[in-house]
This record gives structure tokens, sequence and C-alpha cells, in this order.
């Protein structure tokens, strides 16, 4: 390591922690700022955060096999032994589930899946609001959801959590306590003499091992459960952060009705309404904020005539995607919500990575995301709870608080959303 680099690290960190804990920062604020005047920061313990687009295509796309691999999980991490941590190790983990998640698999077999599973929180919602009980908390709702659609797409059954059943209790609550309460004073005090998440892990483990007992086995174990937490931990925040907007945006939210009711018993078409909002969404919400590497060998990255950026050996590199997707060097007015957005640099909008290591799973997000989305509009209307005028809707958006969970690079948000819901009239006859 050079004493330049050791010394930015120093730098950093003190002014990391005056902005975080003095001026009141959020972490997403503070690592923006730090990285913005070069498009790149050094942080401890060997942590290279990088927000240029340039140099994020040199290592994602050009570099992407003979300088980096994946960064390792933590040994923290319930996923640690999963091809998350090493999938070099285990291409065949990572070919059968690119398998499973084909285009045409998806279309024909989970999209009904899909659509089953949101009826059934569409029957519960109805009910709820029969008792004139109209406030739904939209993270727990989504978690279950999101859940029993990759428990019956991917892992051979439903686990009743949107039943309300006694594993999909469990098994939502255990999510959420490792990926999001975790996070929260209230429940580190709550939990300060329990086990720190090990009941919570041990619970999903059986509850996995299980259902991977009695599958088919395409996956081993522990990328059954990576399939488990990464098919409803990042989808379900991003969908209830979907219904926040749309909340908050009556106009896009009639728009993408009014297609979604022409569309009934038909396939979500290409090229729709509903492309360019997730497509929004998906940059506005980068609920990945990070893509990680590390680097294998000692790298001299030619930046401009004048700038180079050595990036030694053993270093890990955060490609800052939350960073660059609200950033107005790539974007006009980031930090509004913008249906018609058109980027001028392809390489700026990377919600799933760029190259050759591209998440495996993107098809299926979207696709769950366009379902889930098109089914719900058509038969409620959602409202936030305290309504906010149109100047103050984007401020709001924007200013939404999320927590880093550094162990798997993803976000979440730092409290429970609630919304509240209103059937829409003549919706019971189109079931």
């Amino acid at each position: 390591m050079t004493l330049s680099i050791l010394f930015e690290k120093c730098i950093n960190l003190v002014l990391y922690y005056l902005l975080l804990y003095v001026a009141r920062w959020s972490e997403l604020e503070t690592l923006s700022w730090l990285t913005r005047r070069r498009g790149w920061a050094w942080m401890f313990p060997n942590k290279l955060i990088v927000v240029d687009v340039h140099i994020a295509h040199e290592i994602l796309v050009r570099r992407s096999t003979s300088h980096f691999i994946k960064a390792p999980v933590d040994d923290e991490s319930p996923l640690s032994a999963s091809m998350l941590n090493n999938s070099q190790r285990r291409p065949d983990s990572r070919h059968a589930l690119v398998q499973r998640l084909s285009p045409k698999q998806i279309s024909n077999i989970y999209v009904p899946i899909m659509k089953e599973c949101a009826q059934y929180l569409i029957n519960r919602w109805k009910s709820m609001l029969t008792l004139n009980n109209s406030v739904i908390d939209i993270t727990d709702a989504c978690t279950r959801l999101t859940l029993d659609i990759v428990g019956q797409t991917l892992l051979g059954g439903t686990f009743g959590a949107c039943a309300h059943e006694e594993d999909g209790n469990q098994l939502t609550h255990s999510i959420l306590m490792l990926t999001r309460e975790k996070f929260t004073k209230k429940t580190n005090d709550d939990h300060n003499t329990c086990s720190n998440g090990k009941d919570e892990i041990k619970f999903i483990d059986d509850l996995v091992h299980r259902r991977w007992m009695n599958s088919e086995q395409a996956l081993d174990f522990d990328n059954t459960k990576l399939v488990l937490f990464a098919g409803s931990e990042t989808t379900a925040t991003a969908l209830a952060l979907t219904l926040l907007t749309l909340a908050h945006h009556k106009d896009i939210q009639a728009m993408l009705r009014d297609q979604s009711i022409r569309q009934i018993n038909s396939e979500i078409e290409e090229d729709t309404l509903f492309d360019l909002f997730i497509r929004e969404i998906l940059r506005f919400w980068t609920i990945a904020p990070f893509v990680t590497r590390r680097c294998t060998r000692d790298l001299v990255l030619q930046i401009e005539s004048e700038r180079t950026l050595f990036i030694p050996r053993e270093s890990d590199v955060n490609i800052f995607t939350w960073s660059i997707h609200r950033s107005a060097i790539y974007y006009t007015r980031p930090d509004e919500f913008d249906l018609t957005r058109v980027s001028p640099n392809k390489y700026c909008y990377m919600p799933f990575s760029i190259g050759s290591r591209m998440c495996p799973g993107m098809e299926f997000a979207v696709t769950e995301l366009k379902v889930i989305v098109s089914l719900l509009l058509q038969y409620f209307e959602f409202e936030p709870t305290l309504p906010l005028s149109t100047r103050d809707t984007d401020r709001f958006l924007a200013q939404q608080q999320f927590h880093i969970d550094w162990h798997h690079s993803v976000l979440h948000t730092q409290h429970h959303l609630y919304l509240k819901l209103r059937t829409l009239v003549g919706s019971d006859s189109q079931e």
C-alpha cells in the first residue's frame, strides 16, 4: 500500500465520522460527498469506493476477468457458504440458477405463479379494508409476498407467509430481523440478551433444509438459502418503495392503472409505460447500492491524460451505483422521479451491474415488479398516510432514510413503510 493511499484513508476516516455523527448526514450522503471530487475515495480497512462510470466500466467490463473476482462475503453472513461468496468455485450452481431463470421459464411458468401469490395478498387486503383497516404495513406485506413467490417458483412451494401460517409468520419475522430490524436501536435493545440473530438463522436453515430435502435439489443447500434471501430481500424493499412512489405520484399511478386494465388477460407487453416506470424506479431506488469486486493483482488505470488510479492487489472495490444514479453529472435533476428520463451515457445505469457478472436474477426481479404492480393497481388506489404538496413530493421521496447492509451490499429502509389503501369501484368484477 502506498503512503498516499494510507494518508487518504486517514483523512477520509475523520471526514466520514464528522459528517456522519456531527453533521448528522446519512451514510449514503457521506459516501457520495467523499467520492464527488475525484470520482473515488479510499476507505479503511482496504476499500475503494468508485463513482466514476469510466472507472466502473474498466473494472466491471474490460478488466472483469483479468484483474477482479467477486468480493467475498463476510463470514458473519448467513450466505457466506453460497456462490455469492465465490461464484468461480461453484460455476455449476450459477449455471443451474441461470437455467431456472431463463426468460421462457419466467414467462411460461413463473408469471402465473406470481399472479396467484399476488391474488392471495389482494384478497387479504380486501378483507382488512372491510374491517375499516385502511392503513397497511407495506414493508411487511411486500416481504410476505416475495417470500411466497420465491418459495413457490424456485424452492418448491409457498411458505404460507401471505396466509400468516406458522412457518410463514416465523420466516417473515426472521427475514425482517436479519435484514432490517437488526439495524434499529429498539430491536437491538430488545435482543441484548438473545442470540443476536442465531435463532432466526437456525430457523431459516431448518426450514430451507426441509424444503431442500424434498425438492429436486437443482441447487445445493447453501445456494438454495441464497435464492431465498436474494429473491425476497431486495425485491421486497424495491416493491415497497415502488408503491410508496405511486402513492405520492397519483398521475403516474392513474396512467399505469389505465394501461394495466387495458391489458387484463394478456401478457405485459414490452416497451410500455411499465418498462419506463420500472427503469426509473430502479434508478431512483437503487436497492443494491454497490457492486463489489476484489482486485487480484496490482492495477494502474489511466483515467485522463494526467490522472491515474493505482489499485493494489487484495483491494476491495465498491462501485457506488446509488451515487452514480443520483449524480447530476450523469442525470438532469437526479433527485426527481421522471418517467421520460433518458441518460446520454449507457454505462451510468447499472441497477444489476454490467458486464459478464451481471445479476442472474435481473429478468425475474423486473418481471416480478411489473406483474405485481400491474395486478395491485387493478384493485387498489394507494395513498400516502400524510398528504404532501406536489412541490414537496420529490423532496420527501429523495430524503428517505436507509441503512446499508455491508454484508450483502443492499439497502433497507430505516422504518417500515405504511400506506393507505382504497378499493377501486368495480374491481370485484375483474376476478
